[in-house]
C-alpha cells in the first residue's frame, strides 16, 4: 500500500524563495528591476541610480534566492513585499532636537535660491524634490534629489546646498556656479579637469550636461563651458580697382 504520510522539513531544510517573476523590492521599500538569474542561481537586480547602495552597481546587484545579498555587503534584503512602513529617520544629519520638519506643502527652495518641486516622501520620510534641469546639481537626477526632512541636507552629502522653506541664506550658499545663460550664437563644450576639450557644439547647457553625464566613468569632474560665437564688432576696408 502506498505510504502517503507527510514529510515535514525542518527549518534548516526549507528556505523561503523570492518570486523573481513578481514585483521586487528592497527591504527599505525601494522597487528594483529584475535583470537575470546568474549561473549560480542568484538573482541580479538593478537599483535606482539614486539609491545609496547603487553606487558602482554596474549592471545590478546580486541577491540569493532567500533575499540576502550574496556577498553580505548590505543588510538590505530582496523581497516581494513593497509595503514598508515609514520609520523614524534617525540618520537625519545635523538634525536639531525639536526642530520641525520642512513643510512640503509650502514652497521649497535650495540655499542658492533655486525653487524646486516636491516629488514625494521616501519610505524613510526623506524629501524627494525635482531640480530645474538647467541647475548644475540636476545632472543625472532622474526623478529628483533626496534631502533630509529635518536638517535639509542632502542625504548622501553630495552637495552643500540645503533644502528649506525659506529664502536663500547667503551664509550657506553653495559654491556651485550659477547656470550659464545662453546667448545668441553661443554653444557649450565639455572640458576635463586638466583642460582637455571632450566635446563642443552643444546648443544648450542642458544638452551639454546630459552629454557630460554619459561621459562620467571614473568620477573625474567635468566642467561645462560656454563658447560664444556672437559678433562683437566688425572692421571694413574699401577696395577700389583702377
Amino acid at each position: 500500500m502506498l505510504d502517503v504520510s507527510q514529510t515535514h522539513l525542518t527549518e534548516s531544510e526549507y528556505t523561503m524563495s523570492i518570486n523573481k517573476n513578481a514585483a521586487l523590492f528592497l527591504s527599505d521599500g525601494t522597487p528594483v528591476t529584475f535583470v537575470k538569474t546568474t549561473s549560480r542561481g542568484n538573482y541580479q537586480v538593478k537599483l535606482p541610480d539614486s539609491h545609496a547602495f547603487a553606487a558602482g552597481q554596474d549592471a545590478g546587484r546580486i541577491f540569493r534566492p532567500d533575499g540576502s545579498h550574496y556577498k553580505n555587503a548590505t543588510s538590505l534584503t530582496l523581497t516581494n513585499d513593497g509595503n514598508v512602513p515609514v520609520a523614524a529617520d534617525v540618520t537625519d544629519a545635523g538634525a536639531v532636537s525639536g526642530k520641525a520638519d520642512i513643510d512640503t506643502s509650502a514652497p521649497l527652495v535650495l540655499s542658492d535660491g533655486t525653487p524646486v518641486t516636491f516629488v514625494k516622501r521616501t519610505k524613510k520620510g526623506r524629501i524627494q524634490v525635482r531640480l530645474p534641469d538647467s541647475h548644475p546639481f540636476a545632472a543625472g537626477q532622474e526623478n529628483g534629489r533626496i534631502f533630509f526632512r529635518n536638517s535639509g541636507k542632502h542625504f548622501k552629502g553630495h552637495t552643500d546646498l540645503v533644502l528649506s522653506n525659506g529664502a536663500a541664506d547667503s551664509a550657506s550658499t553653495s559654491t556651485l556656479a550659477a547656470t550659464p545663460v545662453a546667448t545668441s550664437g553661443s554653444n557649450f563644450g565639455i572640458v576635463t579637469d586638466t583642460g582637455s576639450m571632450l566635446g563642443d557644439g552643444y546648443a544648450s547647457f542642458d544638452d551639454a550636461a546630459r552629454a557630460a553625464t554619459t561621459m562620467l566613468g571614473d568620477n573625474s569632474p567635468l566642467s561645462i563651458v560656454e563658447i560664444t560665437t556672437k559678433v562683437v564688432g566688425s572692421v571694413s576696408a574699401t577696395v577700389t580697382r583702377s
